[in-house]
């Protein structure tokens, strides 16, 4: 893989994250706003699909940095692996003890990050079997761990977005949140699609 290459993955990764995660943000604001009061049932629903655009988004902008035969499985595969993330998180969501502490808020981030790793490194994986370097389980290892690093660097900015009603910051936070995660799930993944 060419120095170019290199940047285009890291690049590509960066920016679709950062996308993903503004659009996410906003269809999350839609989806609280369109929700009247708790309701746990209609979030465990919405957000598996907000996770799947989310994904789209992220393997859209990832497939321009690979090659054209790959790019339609890449988007399929990495919105389906995002989706399944967000399913299994919602669901946990319902067992799980609410977070109280910062070492319990990035043990959470690290356990969702697993999660995601995980399903969206499977999912490509399978998507792409019939390139060496994203066979399993090399590719998921490596996925597992850009994203485990990706959303406990999330979590520790996500201290610097206020609570409260959606706000064009809260935008900005959260754009500038998946430029960083986007940064590390490239930086991360990027020895595992080096030529063998």
């Amino acid at each position: 893989m060419t120095l170019t290459l290199r940047v285009r993955w890291v690049l590509a990764s960066s920016v679709g994250e950062a996308l993903a995660l503004a659009l996410s943000t906003l269809l999350g604001a839609l989806v609280a706003r369109t929700i009247e009061g708790d309701a746990p049932w209609a979030l465990a629903i919405l957000m598996p699909l907000v996770g799947t655009i989310e994904g789209f988004v992220l393997g859209a902008v990832q497939s321009r940095a690979l090659p054209e035969p790959l790019r339609i499985r890449w988007i399929l595969a990495t919105g389906a692996g995002m989706g399944v993330a967000w399913l299994l998180s919602s669901a946990m969501a319902f067992v799980e003890p609410s977070v109280s502490s910062p070492f319990q808020m990035i043990a959470a981030a690290g356990l969702f990050g697993i999660v995601v790793g995980v399903a969206v490194g499977a999912s490509q994986s399978v998507a792409a079997s019939n390139v060496e370097w994203c066979q399993s389980p090399a590719w998921v290892l490596h996925s597992m761990a850009a994203w485990v690093s990706a959303m406990v660097v999330s979590a520790v900015l996500s201290e610097l977005v206020p609570w409260g009603p959606f706000t064009p910051y809260v935008l900005l936070i959260e754009t500038l949140k998946g430029l960083a995660a986007g940064l590390l799930v490239g930086v991360v993944t990027l020895p595992a699609l080096l030529p063998r």
